[in-house]
């Protein structure tokens, strides 16, 4: 028993090795939507030296600013720009906000010695002062100056930010009820069903465009260039697609050998391999296609959702396989064998349904389609999903 423990240790270390050398290949890649990311946060400061009470430089803030006051009066700025910059300025008021009660107890007993002091004496009959209390009321009066001038600055910027900070809000508000309010034809409409089938032929057609010349003998340098680690990706990512679950399954069959307490614990561990086995093999073979550079733009944009969808599809399996398992002990949900057997199909048509609806909506979205086009494209995959979530409320009939 313990030489088999030590190999199912060897095992499990060693294709937890091969994963990590495959997230490090991934890793050094650049990720879908980082790049816009940093785009918009690039656009949202700058590098000052003057230092502001309690957040950053005088030149960050009147640079993000501007360009916050900019954007508010330009209908073109998108709305995730503006989320951007409402969030550095939501950064910004917090910090200045907690600038305004610096110093707090130390103004509050200048303020009191003062009062105590009083105020200098005025009009002609007013008696002279002692030299001493000049001095003193003076002093007092320049320290609480040095240490109410910051928190003075603070607290307008404060009022600034808050400002800017409500009229991007007020302007997302009204974009979200715009949307809501948006008025599409129906799909229940004949009429519109040859415009949508062809503005879906057409944006198909798109996908491989034909090249040029030079741009064939461009991309096949670029293939050369990237052989090796093309070739490598692939065949990692077949493997662990094709023998992901069965190492899976061996490793889950290993430690239900061994019993012992924790083991359920374990095992339900583990059965999540079944989704990060293919799910990296997926990620592997887009990086693959992606880099071989035959796939165009529009070929790129969906190869990049293939990791996603993949996981989807593993994630809604992997539940399925838990809720309404095979062995009548595993499931969660007292259901036959065969009903169970019945949700697992309707599971698995419903993550088929929305990973075409979601490539053919990016296919038209890319084509720069109406939102009559999308609405008749989607509008049978979202019938054939209702139906599938109705069966799976009413097991059994």
């Amino acid at each position: 028993m313990i030489c088999a423990l030590k190999q199912g240790v060897a095992y499990l270390t060693a294709l937890v090795g091969l994963l990590v050398l495959c997230a490090g290949v991934l890793s050094a890649q650049e990720v879908p939507g980082v790049t816009e990311w940093h785009a918009l946060t690039d656009r949202a400061g700058v590098v000052g030296t003057q230092a502001l009470p309690g957040a950053g430089t005088a030149a960050e803030w009147q640079a993000l600013t501007e360009r916050a006051e900019q954007a508010v009066v330009d209908p073109e700025t998108g709305s995730d720009a503006l989320e951007v910059l409402r969030g550095q300025l939501a950064m910004f008021r917090e910090q200045f906000d907690e600038a305004r009660g610096a110093n707090a107890s130390r103004i509050a007993s200048l303020q009191n010695q003062i009062a105590v002091i009083g105020p200098a004496p005025s009009g002609e009959d007013a008696a002279p002062e002692a030299a001493e209390l000049v001095a003193k009321r003076r002093q007092l009066e320049t320290q609480l100056a040095e240490l109410s001038g910051p928190v003075q600055v603070a607290s307008s910027a404060h009022a600034r930010a808050d400002g800017l900070v409500d009229e991007i809000d007020r302007i997302l508000r009204s974009r979200q009820a715009e949307q809501l309010l948006v008025t599409t034809v129906s799909p229940l409409n004949p009429v519109h069903w040859a415009v949508a089938f062809e503005a879906l032929r057409a944006a198909t057609s798109k996908l491989w465009d034909p090249l040029s010349p030079e741009e064939v003998v461009r991309r096949d340098k670029l293939l050369v260039s990237h052989l090796p680690q093309i070739l490598l990706a692939t065949i990692v990512g077949l493997i662990l697609i094709i023998r992901g679950q069965r190492w899976s399954k061996r490793i889950v069959g290993k430690l239900s050998g061994f019993g012992g307490r924790g083991l359920g614990v374990w095992r339900f561990v583990v059965s999540l391999l079944r989704i990060v086995f293919p799910l990296i093999g997926l990620s592997l073979l887009a990086y693959a296609a992606k880099t071989a550079g035959y796939l165009g733009a529009r070929g790129d944009e969906l190869v990049r959702l293939i990791p996603v969808l993949g996981g989807a599809m593993l994630v809604f399996r992997w539940v399925a396989e838990q809720v309404f398992a095979r062995d009548d002990d595993a499931a969660l949900i007292a259901l036959s064998p065969k009903d169970r057997a019945a949700m697992r199909f309707l599971v698995s048509g419903i993550t088929l349904l929305i990973i075409m609806n979601t490539l053919l909506s990016q296919i038209v979205e890319l084509d720069g389609a109406d939102n009559l086009v999308k609405t008749v494209v989607s509008f049978p995959f979202t019938v054939l999903i209702s139906y599938a979530l109705y069966r799976i409320g009413r097991p059994g009939e």
